[in-house]
C-alpha cells in the first residue's frame, strides 16, 4: 500500500504491481518504522467530538508548542512565501533545536525542558497562564500523559 503517492507518480521504470517512488523513500531503500499508537487518552482527544477534543484539534500547534522540550532555532530568510494555504517561511542555512539552561532565570517562568524538571502542579499553572486560549483540562491530560509515557521526561529529571 502506498498512501503517500498516486500510482501514476511511480518511477517510469517501475510497474503497477511493484511500483517504486523516488521522492520520499529512495526506491524503497528507506523504510520508516510503523507509527506508535498514541495512549488512549490522547487518541480520545484526536477522535472525540466533545469540546475538549475540538479545542485539541483546533489549537494542536499551541498544545504541541507549550509541551515542547526545545524551541526552534533558525536564521530565517526574509522572503516570505506568499500564496494560499498555511503561512510559509524559508530557513537560511540550518535548523536547530535550542535547549537553553535547565534552570529558569531568577524571577522568570520555566519554559521548554525546564518545565519537565520542576513540580508538575507549578508547570500546569505556568502553561495555563501563558496560553489562555488553551483549555486547562486538556493541558493537564497532555502533561500527565507525557509524564507517564515519554522517555525523555525521565532523562531530563
Amino acid at each position: 500500500m502506498y498512501p503517500l503517492h498516486w500510482i501514476d507518480e511511480r518511477l517510469t521504470k517501475s510497474s503497477t504491481s511493484y511500483p517504486l517512488f523516488g521522492t520520499c523513500c529512495f526506491k524503497r531503500k528507506i523504510r520508516l518504522p510503523t507509527l506508535i499508537i498514541p495512549p488512549s487518552v490522547i487518541r480520545a482527544l484526536y477522535d472525540g467530538d466533545d469540546d475538549r477534543s475540538k479545542s485539541f484539534r483546533k489549537h494542536a500547534r499551541g498544545y504541541n508548542a507549550t509541551n515542547a522540550f526545545t524551541s526552534l532555532g533558525a536564521t530565517l530568510d526574509p522572503r516570505v512565501l506568499v500564496g494560499s494555504g498555511p503561512t510559509s517561511f524559508a530557513i537560511h542555512w540550518e535548523l536547530r533545536h535550542r535547549a537553553g539552561s535547565l534552570l529558569p532565570q531568577y524571577g522568570k517562568d520555566a519554559k521548554y525542558a525546564q518545565m519537565y524538571i520542576i513540580d508538575s502542579t507549578s508547570t500546569l499553572e505556568v502553561r495555563n497562564r501563558n496560553n489562555e486560549q488553551l483549555r486547562r483540562d486538556v493541558l493537564k491530560t497532555i502533561q500527565e500523559t507525557l509524564l507517564q509515557v515519554n522517555q525523555l521526561v525521565d532523562k531530563f529529571r
